[in-house]
């Protein structure tokens, strides 16, 4: 990890951005106040306001939690055995896919001190 020395300049941009962050927050503990509060009139239906305008607030109906169940594959495993990985594969048992992995810039994480 590379921790650059700080400057006024620097300083002064991490407090700016400190600030804006606790402003956010503070704003979003407003808006899932409201959400509560909408979720509350919905009374447990989709529930759909359109202002005009301005946009529109859809609420979801809830959705029960569950337990389903899934294969998993040790990947390693079939890595380690090439002539077991080809015989599943010959026989359409498991498929592979190139997954593409877009570009990101590096993150920045604000932690306000709250």
């Amino acid at each position: 990890m590379i921790v650059t020395t700080i400057t006024d300049v620097n300083s002064e941009l991490a407090e700016s951005a400190l600030n804006i962050q606790n402003q956010i927050n503070k704003l979003n503990k407003e808006l899932d106040a409201k959400k509560e509060e909408l979720r509350t009139i919905a009374n447990g239906n989709k529930m759909e306001i359109i202002v005009p305008e301005i946009g529109k607030v859809t609420v979801s109906s809830p959705r029960d939690g569950s337990e389903r169940t899934v294969m998993v594959f040790n990947e390693e495993r079939l890595k380690e055995s090439p002539v077991l990985r080809k015989k599943l594969l010959d026989k359409n048992i498991i498929k592979e896919e190139i997954k593409k992995v877009s570009p990101a810039k590096a993150s920045v994480s604000i932690k306000p001190n709250v």
